[in-house]
């Protein structure tokens, strides 16, 4: 009798060990959302700003989308693996193929 009070009790203590740590992981993920929702709106500011002058020429187009993109550092950074429909490629010659 006092054993299988003991294993409720570990069980209790288990389970609420386990609620805590989920409630935990909860918040831990709620900030990583808010950190990647801080940084997506930042680099959507960042892309709006460096293209707004084409846009309001009406002259902007995915390939100039492409060259704001792959001129800027950290937008180059971070969309580095993104296709831009109708884009285009940027052309890079490697410098062993250059003349000197």
């Amino acid at each position: 009798m006092a054993q299988q009070q003991q294993q409720q009790h570990q069980f209790i203590a288990l389970q609420h060990h386990v609620q805590q740590r989920q409630a935990q992981i909860n918040v831990e993920s709620k900030e990583a959302i808010g950190e990647l929702q801080i940084k997506m709106r930042q680099l959507a500011t960042t892309l709006h700003d460096k293209s707004q002058g084409a846009v309001l020429s009406d002259t902007y187009t995915p390939k100039k989308g492409v060259a704001i993109t792959f001129n800027d550092e950290e937008l180059s950074k971070l969309l580095g693996d993104v296709t831009i429909a109708a884009g285009g490629v940027m052309p890079s010659i490697h410098n062993l193929l250059l003349p000197n």
